[in-house]
């Protein structure tokens, strides 16, 4: 059966004319435990540091794992969630950008990576995460970005709907970084965002209340969202032949399956890109970030930086 890996990188690589978006690490400034940043205190001794920064990769490795579970139990798929361990050194292993460069030449195997670090590296872009989103029946076999520095400022601010801030704790932290993860993978998979089924042109608006991963934090619990298979609500959907998008009812938990899952001739049910057609990728620094997809030959993917041990993965835990 075909394999597909979900790589989380926490020391994202430098990749040439790319955004720098920092280290998850830079995340937990040494200091005091205030109403700011408690839930960042992941060991529970009153003090933010790297000990807590390492703690929280494997609770939020965990959380993925946990998202992702209904597409790991699928007969049919084959999926491996797999992270970065080592955060302490400054420089950058390259684990991703290698392990993504193997998926891209490898047959058997689709990889999709995603970048967790610090903060967006321009003001006009998403608060918490970007990765470029998949026309209809297509996987972007490339990477994203999560921004946890992003998910940090938003629980500080006070403006966390679904909890009072003096009640937050590292469960939060650690849910709402895996919630944008998962919704970055949603659109390397072809899901776009959410809006409400009864929104008119010129007036879409997110469902409330409504817990599903393409939803955003405002609108979704992440402590109860998930790739929901209901297909109430609609959600932006990319055309490959005309490069438009359309509001329609996708069922996000079918899509995915689809974009994993392998048929009774063994091979992949959805379109990868890159592929012999399309073999080039672009850069989110080259394109608009909104949508995805195959935008040019001149956008090629990254090549690895440094040669990094498969030790330098280590295999999400948690069910």
């Amino acid at each position: 059966m075909l394999t597909n890996y979900v790589v989380l990188d926490f020391t994202p690589d430098t990749i040439a004319n790319e955004y720098t978006v920092g280290r998850f690490a830079d995340v937990f400034a040494p200091g005091a435990v205030n109403n700011t940043n408690r839930f960042l205190d992941y060991d529970g001794n009153n003090t933010i540091n790297q000990d807590d920064a390492k703690i929280a990769v494997g609770k939020i490795a965990s959380r993925v794992n946990r998202l992702l579970k209904p597409f790991r139990q699928d007969p049919n798929i084959d999926l491996v969630v797999m992270h970065t361990p080592g955060l302490t050194s400054a420089a950058d292993p390259g684990a991703g950008e290698r392990k993504l460069a193997e998926g891209q030449e490898a047959a058997d195997e689709n990889v999709y990576v995603v970048y967790i670090g610090d903060t967006r590296p321009e003001p006009d872009l998403p608060d918490l995460g970007i990765a470029h989103q998949a026309f209809a029946g297509e996987n972007n076999e490339f990477y994203g970005y999560v921004f946890a520095g992003g998910v940090k400022s938003h629980l500080a601010s006070g403006n966390y709907r679904w909890k009072p801030q003096a009640k937050l704790t590292s469960v939060d932290f650690t849910n709402e970084v895996a919630f944008t993860v998962a919704h970055e993978l949603g659109h390397l998979w072809g899901l776009g965002h959410l809006i409400d089924v009864d929104s008119t042109p010129g007036n879409a608006f997110s469902p409330d209340n409504y817990h599903h991963v393409m939803n955003t934090p405002k609108y979704a619990n992440p402590a109860a969202a998930r790739f929901l298979n209901d297909a109430t609500h609609r959600m932006e959907i990319g055309n490959a032949t005309t490069g438009a998008i359309s509001y329609q009812h996708v069922s996000a938990k079918q899509e995915v399956r689809d974009s994993l899952r392998t048929n009774a001739a063994g091979n992949f049910v959805q379109t990868t890109i890159p592929n012999a057609t399309f073999p080039d990728v672009p850069t989110y620094m080259q394109t608009p970030s909104h949508q995805g997809g195959y935008l040019g030959a001149d956008n090629p993917p990254p090549t690895p930086n440094s040669d990094v041990p498969a030790a330098a993965l280590g295999q999400a835990s948690g069910i």
